[in-house]
């Protein structure tokens, strides 16, 4: 099984999946808080579903804040110090930083025109437009209710949340990932124990079974990808190894599956790293260690 994106994103605590998507709505992180409790979610259009599911249950006014979090289009560079670095970075792509004298003048007299009508900021998804195209929209839907301005407004922030959305995880998809390997040594031969069974959970969940090379190694372990943070075991068929060596063992025998539990802690320098897991085992006794 390979630990992809979405996996790493269903394993996150509630606090870091709020850190990793709160800003996917403007200064509203209580979205991604309430969708945290709806995962798993099997792909991106299922957790955007879910954050729009949790849009709809707001209140009226839960709406209406979150459309008022927005910033005003094409304000002056430094004028807004509530401004996020996501939507600088939107208002930039569609040239608003870049704007003549004659249209930031245009774009004062309609969001002020905007703002006296509706008591809050014109909202569209910067990315998927162009200048002309949002005076226009300016224009537009300056003459509609209330109420369709603040559904409009929500359709728009839907866009910019999946574009966000999308961001996000290809910058996770590019930070430091963790890998996992194994060792067994059989310690009554001095050799390496080849043919054991191995098998690698996260709690409940099997994520891995295979069996150990000639070299008492697993190779298809590799095969599972990156590693989230967070606690893992792994077991090891000890007794099941030695009735095939010809190794007498007790009735029970003393070591049958052999546990090792292990965390992998978040990296802190963003390069991630290895983590391998060795077993030097014979029938009696075992010992392990972090390894590279």
């Amino acid at each position: 099984m390979t630990i992809g994106i979405m996996d790493r994103v269903n394993r996150l605590d509630p606090a870091d999946f709020v850190a990793l998507f709160g800003a996917l709505y403007e200064h509203s992180p209580w979205v991604a808080a309430r969708a945290a409790s709806l995962r798993p979610f099997p792909d991106p259009d299922a957790m955007l579903a879910a954050m729009n599911q949790v849009l709809n249950r707001a209140t009226d006014a839960e709406k209406l804040a979150l459309v008022r979090a927005h910033p005003e289009l094409a304000r002056r560079a430094g004028v807004d110090p509530t401004l996020t670095q996501a939507s600088a970075a939107e208002q930039a792509s569609a040239g608003l930083d870049r704007l003549s004298p004659e249209e930031y003048a245009r774009f004062n007299r309609l969001n002020d025109a905007y703002a006296a009508r509706f008591a809050m900021p014109f909202v569209i998804c910067v990315r998927l437009s162009d200048k002309d195209f949002i005076l226009s929209e300016m224009e537009r839907r300056v003459v509609h209710t209330p109420e369709q301005e603040v559904r409009t407004a929500i359709v728009e922030i839907g866009k910019i949340a999946r574009l966000r959305l999308a961001d996000a995880l290809a910058r996770l998809e590019k930070e430091a990932v963790i890998t996992l390997s194994s060792h067994v040594l059989d310690l009554v031969s001095g050799r390496p124990a080849a043919g054991m069974d191995i098998a690698l959970w996260s709690g409940a969940t099997r994520l891995f079974s295979g069996r150990t090379n000639g070299d008492g190694r697993c190779p298809d372990l590799a095969g599972i990808g990156a590693l989230a943070p967070g606690a893992y075991r792994l077991e090891f068929g000890v007794a099941a190894y030695f009735r095939g060596q010809g190794v007498a063992l007790s009735d029970p025998p003393f070591l049958d599956i052999v546990p090792i539990a292990f965390g992998i802690a978040p990296p802190v320098d963003g390069k991630g790293g290895h983590y391998h897991v060795p077993l030097l085992v014979s029938p009696y006794g075992f010992s392990t260690y972090r390894g590279s």
